[in-house]
Order: structure tokens, then C-alpha cells, then sequence
């Protein structure tokens, strides 16, 4: 646990054993909130760090679909109002619906029908999906057809994360 008000975003980064540029996602995506810039770094309110490093890792879980998303950006190249994690949008809005379900490289979309997607951004959950259905796009990249999942199995979840890996998309079976 910390002691002081403040934790410096390296000193989190190795309690957390996520890298420092893991830690400004985490900032940037909403997950960490109140952090200040410190002369060239960030810090993070000590009861924030403490709330972080009390989630635990999720140790067993039903089949799922991990993505790892970026905090929110727009892309002029593509219609999606956004893409990655929007904090000031709740998960079932269209919007953050359509930022978060494509496009992802899932060898084997059908493995996962009827099965949940997590949205994560270094191991911690923005949100659990339930995958509908796919497409396939050029590239052999997949757009799910999801909703917001709010089982009783979901919320467990959500008081959990995931050791975080490295790559777009990790599939858990």
C-alpha cells in the first residue's frame, strides 16, 4: 500500500508490473483518474494506486475474448466517430459500441459465438460484451456484432483483471 499522496507514475508502473507508457493508457482511457503531471512524468493519487492494486488478477474465467484498446482517438480514415475507449461514454452507447468492436485479428471468430468479449486497456476492464456474430473485413480482420453484457458472471468480472499480454487481441479459451 502507499503512504504518500501522490505516486509517481514509475513507482506504479512496478507495483503494478505494467510499463510506464501502460500507465499513461491507463490515464488516458479513464481507468486511472486525478493524476497530475510532476516536472516531466505523471503521479497518481496514492488511494487510486492503492484501489488499482487491490484489484486482483482474474485467475479462472469462462471462455472470452480479450482486446486491448487505446484511449479514445478519432481516425480521419475511418467512419467510426472513434476508435479505442471513450471514459465519458457509457459502454452500451452506439458509439462505444462501434469503437470497440472491430476491427480485430481473431483466427477463429466462431470459437467464440455466444461467448464474452472484454475490453481491456493494460489487463484492466473498460467493459464485458457478449459476441453476437462477426464479419469478416479485407486482411482477415473481424468486426464483432456485440452487446453489453450485465450477467451476474460479467460484474464478477469487472472487479477483476487480466495479466496483460503483449498484441492486439488475446484469445482465451
Amino acid at each position: 500500500m502507499t503512504h504518500d499522496l501522490y505516486v509517481p507514475r514509475s513507482d506504479l508502473a512496478a507495483m503494478l508490473r505494467i510499463s510506464g507508457p501502460s500507465v499513461d493508457a491507463l490515464i488516458d482511457s479513464g481507468v486511472i483518474t486525478g493524476a497530475i503531471q510532476v516536472g516531466r512524468t505523471r503521479a497518481v493519487p496514492a488511494d487510486v494506486a492503492d484501489r488499482l492494486l487491490a484489484i486482483p488478477l482474474v485467475d479462472k474465467h469462462p471462455p472470452i475474448l480479450i482486446v486491448k484498446v487505446q484511449a479514445m482517438r478519432p481516425d480521419e480514415s475511418d467512419p467510426r466517430p472513434w476508435q479505442g475507449w471513450n471514459p465519458a461514454v457509457a459502454g452500451d452507447d452506439p458509439d462505444q459500441l462501434e469503437a470497440v468492436r472491430k476491427y480485430w485479428r481473431v483466427a477463429n471468430p466462431d470459437n467464440y459465438l455466444g461467448e464474452r468479449m472484454a475490453v481491456t486497456t493494460a489487463g484492466f476492464i473498460h467493459a464485458i460484451y457478449r459476441i453476437n456474430g462477426y464479419r469478416t473485413h479485407p486482411g482477415n480482420l473481424r468486426a464483432f456484432d456485440i452487446e453489453l453484457d450485465t450477467s451476474d458472471e460479467a460484474k464478477e468480472l469487472m472487479q477483476q483483471r487480466f495479466s496483460p499480454k503483449s498484441g492486439g487481441t488475446v484469445e482465451l479459451r
